[in-house]
């Protein structure tokens, strides 16, 4: 008896397949914060889309079994591969983790939006309607509810509340935990906690903003610059620094009075007190930089250890 197959619906799942594997792997690497070439997410989603096809054609013949679960995460893990390579083996599974979770969430919210516009309105969305409700799952888990979480967790474990002192004044602001933050005065090795200059302007005089925004541009031509007064010669230092926003430079350092540490934003516990902290004075570039309007401060984790 022959069998009637209809491969234009195969060859449609296979390209809706295509796209949604690309952008799966888009919003993997989002998450993870590995940007990729373009053409190598749409290759993979590709070789997913040629998934879907030989898919179809072994039920159709009745070649599908209980190893297929092994088939489709190894094709999950190979998608991986030709995306993020090199990656190493702990990476590979926590990508995977990611991505698969993702897959996983983005069918269970499209299948419940179908069956209830189905099931209570009677309304079948058609092939287009299921892509939008895949591509609008994704965003909301991709973007939405994702990032909602992670700067949930991100908030409440690396930002943290500090105070600094200088004198008889006082700026509190927020600063970013940076293990990434390496910087050390190089004559006593004091970490430098890296401040946005434009948030302390309020706080200290301004001939340390000039001299600090000129030192920062690497303009050293002016020695009466350098004629502070007022003790504040005794708190300057001058660092030389690599990677932040730009390939090296200097910048102007201010030992503060005091530095408080608040590990606890609600208060449960007494601040980290550090004396004369070493502050290292940043300019981002107008397009911004390392400082965000969450944070505008980088705060090295070896001064939450320090005795």
């Amino acid at each position: 008896m022959a069998r009637e197959v209809f491969i234009d619906d195969w060859i449609t799942g296979a390209m809706m397949s295509w796209l949604m594997n690309t952008l799966l792997l888009w919003a993997t690497g989002r998450i993870i914060k590995k940007p990729v070439p373009w053409w190598r997410p749409v290759g993979a989603g590709f070789v997913g889309g040629l998934y879907h096809f030989g898919f179809c054609y072994r039920w159709e013949l009745g070649l599908v079994g209980k190893e297929e679960i092994l088939i489709f995460a190894g094709t999950g893990f190979l998608l991986l591969i030709l995306t993020f390579m090199p990656l190493s083996r702990k990476k590979l599974l926590k990508t995977a983790g990611v991505f698969f979770l993702l897959a996983f969430l983005t069918a269970g919210l499209t299948s419940a939006v179908y069956y209830l516009t189905w099931y209570s309105w009677g309304f079948y969305p058609g092939t287009g309607g299921i892509l939008l409700i895949n591509l609008f799952a994704l965003f909301f888990l991709g973007e939405l509810g994702w990032g909602l979480l992670h700067r949930l967790v991100w908030e409440r474990s690396c930002l943290i509340p500090i105070c600094l002192s200088f004198g008889e004044k006082a700026k509190e602001i927020v600063a970013l935990l940076d293990t990434g933050n390496l910087l050390v005065d190089p004559l006593t090795k004091t970490p430098v906690v890296l401040v946005e200059a434009t948030v302390l302007q309020d706080i200290l005089p301004e001939r340390i903003a000039r001299l600090s925004s000129a030192v920062f541009a690497g303009d050293f031509s002016s020695s009466s610059d350098w004629d502070l007064g007022e003790g504040w010669e005794k708190r300057v230092r001058l660092l030389s620094f690599s990677g932040v926003g730009e390939k090296k430079g200097f910048m102007l350092g201010l030992r503060s009075d005091e530095l408080l540490i608040r590990t606890h934003a609600r208060g449960e516990e007494e601040p980290r007190r550090i004396l004369q902290a070493l502050i290292g004075l940043y300019h981002p570039p107008a397009a911004g930089g390392a400082c965000t309007h969450l944070y505008q401060a980088l705060l090295p984790a070896s001064l939450m250890t320090a005795e």
